[in-house]
């Protein structure tokens, strides 16, 4: 009998950390050529050993990143499991809470106690809303966070399997998360579930009493962190670390490094609109488990920056020192609550002084009753024995434009230049007859710039006529629509004599150069009704002859 051929699997190549070297080794010197072999194939080899290593080490750069980025979505995805079973977020989700009460009471299965579903922790805060994932990236299955979970937390959360056949037994925990009914959550039968392995004392803690203000006291204000760590799952870690680094030995050490943080929140920036996700902007509150944690990491990382590294600042740590580099500093929450009020109120007070300035330039020179301040949308509109007034002839020897300028009122707070250009631009055929748009965001007024007291007699006459008064329900609302109910409809006035004077004082000479010049090639431009109106002394202007 014939020896059978035996199947030798081929050889494939994997690529090693040789490959990423910084640099590649020296070629070895090459052999002497042998006369009876042709060059050709030489040469050949010359050039494939010329350009593999370069494609390869190209190749092995973006694996790396592509790595590195899976890598940090893992330890996020642990991160954010490990805050949504914190001590904080149990307190502060009803729902969790009351589910775990239920099935941590129950002793006659103590296997199924204390374990959730993954599936429930997926669609809750803080993961949902905390993920950085990008742009039309799925979001992670059960399997991968399963992994992360073994991979990244594995001393503090014990993962597990359940089987569809368990699943549908009768006991008390399994019916708290699925359900009694043949058809409850049947998408979360056979999936994994998750626990802390301090399950045995998790009831007791619960029971503690926990309130806002007490947990304010266990919270600190983190600001200037480093670039790499702003997501919700990098703030966790990289405030672990610094705990690690802070902690002395009147600490309490004997809990696990992933539950020292229980929270992390981060507070809206300014310029966010209701309803949106806040957005690390290199700040957040942090949420320790225990007051001596907050009080080692302040004393490390105080709000009066060190010149120099401290006695817990190692050179050994890399973190330290990335923290140190970009200024890391950290108050308590009180006094951060301190600060923000003062804030807030020198803000305000910032609002209310440009809203002053605003109406003295706009009452200097005229006698202003009680009323008329009181009726801002009662202004006067302009008639034909005011527009030759106004329609002053602009030389280039003029300080600045005549006649071009309109204060408008009623405007949304929230909105932007753009917004009000495109807004008040259906005066017009073209974008050309707004020049400029004034306006400073938190005020309800503004000032518009013409390319001529023609294009203001058309904008003043568009929005004043009852059958078009517009009025902005938000900030983004560039067409505007029909006053109702208590809607203030925009309101506009021409500004002439000092008021004009005054406003344009404060505009640089450059500008108002650029902005003579622009109202005077309006004003010779051929078909224009500019260039037909009459002067101040009542004589015909003269045109441009073809």
């Amino acid at each position: 009998m014939a020896t059978p051929f035996a199947f030798v699997p081929r050889a494939v190549f994997k690529y090693t950390k040789e490959w990423q070297g910084i640099s590649r080794p020296p070629p070895s010197p090459s052999p002497p050529p042998d006369p009876t072999t042709d060059s050709e194939p030489e040469d050949d080899e010359d050039d494939r050993s010329n350009t593999t290593p370069d494609k390869v080490k190209g190749k092995e750069k973006a694996i790396e990143s592509v790595h590195s980025k899976q890598s940090n979505i893992a330890l996020d995805i642990a991160s954010l499991i490990s805050l949504a079973l914190s001590d904080y977020n149990i307190w502060l989700d009803a729902d969790l809470r009351w589910k775990l009460n239920a099935c941590l009471g129950d002793e006659t299965s103590p296997d199924e106690v204390g374990f959730v579903p993954i599936n429930y922790l997926l669609r809750r805060t803080p993961f949902r809303s905390s993920l950085p994932l990008a742009s039309g990236q799925p979001d992670p299955s059960e399997t991968e966070v399963v992994r992360a979970l073994r991979t990244h937390a594995s001393h503090t959360l014990e993962v597990r399997m359940r089987l569809a056949s368990s699943s549908s037994a009768s006991a008390p925990p399994a019916s708290v998360w699925y359900g009694t009914g043949k058809t409850s959550r049947k998408k979360d039968v056979g999936g994994y579930e998750v626990r802390r392995r301090d399950w045995s004392t998790l009831r007791d803690r619960l029971s503690c009493g926990w309130s806002r203000a007490r947990w304010d006291d266990m919270t600190a204000y983190m600001e200037c962190i480093p670039p790499q760590y702003r997501t919700v799952g990098g703030i966790a870690r990289f405030a672990e670390t610094l705990l690690s680094l802070s902690s002395g030995p009147e600490t309490d050490t004997d809990m696990e490094p992933c539950l020292r943080v229980q929270c992390v929140t981060l507070p809206p920036h300014y310029l966010d609109k209701p309803g949106d996700m806040p957005k690390c902007k290199g700040y957040a509150l942090i949420t320790f488990s225990t007051k001596s944690h907050v009080e080692a990491v302040l004393r490390a990382w105080p709000w009066r920056r060190r010149r120099v590294l401290g006695p817990a600042h190692t050179d050994a740590s890399p973190i330290a020192r990335e923290a140190h580099k970009y200024g890391l500093r950290m108050i308590s929450k009180a006094r951060w609550d301190v600060l923000n009020g003062e804030y807030l109120l020198y803000k305000q007070y910032l609002v209310d002084e440009m809203a002053r300035t605003q109406v003295q330039i706009h009452h200097t020179g005229e006698d202003a009753t009680e009323h008329e301040r009181d009726e801002p949308t009662a202004l006067p509109h302009p008639n034909p024995e005011t527009e030759t007034e106004a329609e002053t002839q602009t030389t280039p020897s003029s300080p600045y434009p005549f006649g071009c300028l309109v204060f408008v009122r009623n405007v949304h707070p929230d909105t932007n230049k753009t917004t009000l250009k495109s807004l008040f631009a259906q005066a017009f055929q073209d974008g050309s007859s707004l020049d400029y748009v004034d306006f400073n965001r938190g005020m309800d007024t503004c000032y518009l710039r013409l390319a001529s007291p023609h294009h203001v007699t058309r904008l003043i006459e568009y929005f004043g006529c009852d059958a078009r008064r517009k009025a902005q329900v938000h900030g983004l609302d560039a067409t505007g629509r029909t006053p109702v109910q208590d809607d203030k409809p925009i309101a506009m006035e021409r500004i002439q004599g000092k008021k004009e004077e005054l406003y344009w004082e404060k505009v640089p000479e450059k500008v108002r150069r650029q902005a003579v010049n622009k109202v005077i090639k309006t004003q010779l431009a051929p078909g224009t009704e500019s260039s037909a109106s009459p002067t101040t002394n009542g004589q015909q202007k003269r045109t441009r002859e073809p």
